[in-house]
């Protein structure tokens, strides 16, 4: 369909997977929204940088380059000297020499990793998982998606991951995917969700619970084998008659505790059920030996839980009938 003259251009759909490893496309940035976050980041720009030179410099500092403008001439100069960079010929200005810094940043290259020691590979996957994983500044940032380091006045949440795509590294050659994809599944807090549907009071007690169709489609892809690496579990539940939410932290590692996140008002009795069916499926969890405790099997007694949580609910609404 064509668009009007004068009307604005939709944004583009995101993926409805996450992407928690690719670098923001900005594509609701402003110039203004952009200025308000470098301010907040303590980054000077010049005020009458366009919106191009200022998605330049968020998409660098997304990948942790250093700010060059913000060094001096000697400073930079110092730079080009010990890198060996060879820059143009007579070449003083800042400009210049930013120009140059940068350019060389961008061809830069390092084809030795497979050569480092393994310990020292899996410390440097530990820290990649963990910036993937890591909490984000919750606030909208005036639309642009730039979170920068000095932004205190933004809060601090957890990164949610539902139905995640694998990293990049852990897909570059089989000896990095047996390294780092079980460190991506043991630092991630990953969403489990499920549908609880009631019956209908004439039909008689109970309910069902089902896994949504992204999650156990997602948990497919995944493979027994992996799923045993999970470490954090984010178990959600929704009821759309009524209308009820209910979310649990499970977590298998040892000397983490497992809580009760958030909630909606359900009946007590249903939310001290669900906490006492998802503790023993933790518990049952956390007895078994090694490190690797989480099986595939363990969501379907999830489900079971959620179901044998519910029926003092159902009792009640039959009642009410």
């Amino acid at each position: 369909m064509a668009r009007k003259k004068g009307q604005k251009r939709s944004p583009p759909q995101r993926p409805p997977i996450d992407y928690e490893w690719r670098l923001d496309d900005y594509y609701r940035a402003t110039v203004k929204g952009l200025q308000e976050s470098f301010r907040l980041g303590g980054i000077k720009v010049r005020r009458n940088a366009t919106k191009a030179e200022l998605l330049h410099e968020a998409r660098r500092l997304a990948l942790g380059r250093l700010n060059y403008k913000a060094c001096t001439t000697k400073e930079l100069t110092q730079f080009i000297k010990e890198r060996g960079i060879q820059g143009p010929e007579g070449a003083r200005k800042k400009k210049e020499l930013v120009a140059v810094l940068e350019a060389a940043d961008e061809e830069a290259t390092f084809d030795r990793y497979l050569d480092l020691p393994t310990e020292l590979r899996e410390h440097v996957a530990s820290y990649y998982m963990a910036e993937l994983v890591s909490p984000v500044y919750g606030s909208d940032l005036n639309g642009t998606g730039v979170c920068m380091p000095n932004a205190d006045e933004f809060e601090l949440k957890e990164k949610r991951l539902s139905t995640p795509t694998q990293p990049p590294l852990t897909r570059t050659c089989r000896l990095l995917r047996k390294e780092t994809l079980p460190l991506f599944y043991q630092t991630g807090t990953f969403d489990l969700g499920f549908n609880y549907s009631y019956r209908h009071p004439l039909l008689g007690p109970g309910g069902s619970a089902k896994l949504c169709d992204v999650f156990g489609a997602w948990l497919t892809a995944v493979g027994a084998e992996d799923v045993k690496s999970l470490r954090s579990l984010r178990v959600w539940i929704s009821s759309y008659q009524p209308s009820h939410n209910f979310e649990y932290l499970l977590r298998t590692g040892e000397g983490v505790e497992s809580c009760l996140e958030q909630w909606t008002q359900w009946d007590s009795s249903v939310d001290d059920h669900l906490v006492k069916e998802l503790n023993q499926v933790l518990t049952g969890i956390k007895s078994r030996e090694g490190a690797r405790k989480f099986r595939i099997e363990d969501v379907d007694t999830i489900r079971k839980g959620i179901e044998a949580a519910f029926p003092l609910q159902d009792d009640k609404k039959r009642r009410a009938f």
